[in-house]
């Protein structure tokens, strides 16, 4: 195939503009693999011969530009040929444009999900790893890269067998060996070091019952210790009972924020007001509903619930797919709240909003808006609870 491309290249392309080809990706790709084999198996045609120094040479030219991929492919192949000092170019830039933080380790901020084969997050940020371990080996920076591939596996699959192989692979053979380390972690709440009775095998979890004469303000620290090498995470459930309107926000990575917005007819047309507690609402009004959320990072699975006070209805009774902001999602209306489900909600911040109308008048409790990554529980917040009175 090589030679193939090499010899239509000539034929179709002038002799003063061979110089500046860039070798596509598959050309590439044979390049990489190529040099697995180099010893094992020389080269022998001198057609192929001639395309493969060819190729080689516009990758050393050439090897620092396009993406991740390819600049790290070309790393490992000029790396293997004997080439070291455009390898080491390439993959200090490469180190230069990674991005580091305590909780999601090392990882390139460029490097998304595309459509094509060579365009997998998973794949490209472990042949990347695969270029620094080669090129100009670094353990703890290995360290680094394996927590952000275990990172993208807490909320969101892999994507692909292929890559689930790659990551598995990186994980196990770079670094230092976390599958044989045996540390033990040591949890510490309102003073005291938790002994569980049982544990769920797998998952590690378990659950502790506390009286309400027992909990004091030192249950409100946790302290987690881990021995040994490699990383540990989990997630710490608290379930109590309390009235809607006294329930207090909290955030996380993922984060809902909620807001009633009166739908106000002016001389110029409808018109979005901030509810003024001095003119409550009336039997009859119009209530849009706004839900903004933000998360850090991707996720798969995510289930948005917005419990409505119960002297609102919404305008929209019937349970489809919307294509909003960029996203598809499947909203459904139940009889005390709306739902939304994301199979994939991209990092970023998103604004989503229903009508209502207020039905009946009183005074409410408006229950809380609620997220949370299904496939990573630990990753929850909701809003506040709040009163509302209607004339």
């Amino acid at each position: 195939m090589i030679a193939k491309d090499y010899i239509d290249l000539k034929k179709y392309t002038k002799r003063e503009d061979l110089e500046t080809q860039r070798p596509n990706i598959y050309q590439l790709y044979y390049l990489f693999v190529r040099s697995e084999f180099t010893k094992l198996m020389p080269l022998k045609d001198p057609q192929t011969k001639e395309a493969v120094d060819y190729y080689l040479g516009q990758v050393e030219k050439f090897g620092n530009e396009g993406p991740l991929f390819n600049r790290a492919l070309s790393a490992i192949t000029l790396n293997r040929n004997g080439k070291t000092a455009k390898a080491k170019a390439i993959v200090r830039s490469l180190r230069e444009q990674a991005v580091q933080t305590e909780e999601l380790g090392m990882y390139w901020k460029k490097n998304v999900n595309g459509y094509f084969w060579n365009e997998n997050a998973i794949a490209v940020h472990v042949v990347l790893m695969q270029a620094l371990s080669e090129v100009d080996s670094n353990e703890a920076e290995q360290e680094e890269l394996k927590i952000w591939l275990l990172k993208q596996k807490q909320t969101e699959n892999w994507g692909s067998t292929t890559a689930t192989s790659d990551a598995i692979a990186a994980l196990v053979m770079k670094g230092s060996s976390w599958e044989t380390e045996k540390g033990k972690t040591d949890i510490n709440w309102g003073g005291r070091e938790v002994q569980p009775e049982q544990q769920e095998s797998g998952t590690g979890y378990f659950r502790q019952v506390l009286d309400a004469k027992e909990i004091t303000p030192e249950h409100q620290k946790v302290t987690v210790r881990k021995e040994g090498k490699g990383i540990a995470w989990g997630a710490l459930y608290y379930q109590y009972s309390e009235l809607m309107e006294n329930i207090k926000a909290n955030t996380n990575v993922l984060q809902v924020s909620k807001k009633l917005l009166r739908v106000a007819t002016t001389p110029t047309g409808s018109e979005l007001q901030d509810i003024d507690p001095q003119h409550p609402l009336e039997r009859g009004e119009k209530v849009t509903v706004r839900l903004v959320v933000k998360t850090d990072r991707d996720m798969e699975f995510v289930h948005l619930k917005d419990a409505r006070p119960s002297c609102l209805e919404a305008t929209d009774v019937l349970s489809r797919c919307f294509w909003k902001e960029k996203i598809c999602y499947y909203q459904s209306n139940k009889d005390a709240s709306m739902n939304f489900f994301f199979n994939f909600l991209p990092k970023g911040t998103y604004v989503f909003e229903y009508s209502s109308v207020v039905t009946r008048s009183g005074m409410y409790s408006e229950g809380p808006a609620t997220i949370q990554c299904m496939y990573a529980p630990e990753f929850t917040s909701h809003t506040s609870g709040n009163r509302i009175f209607v004339k």
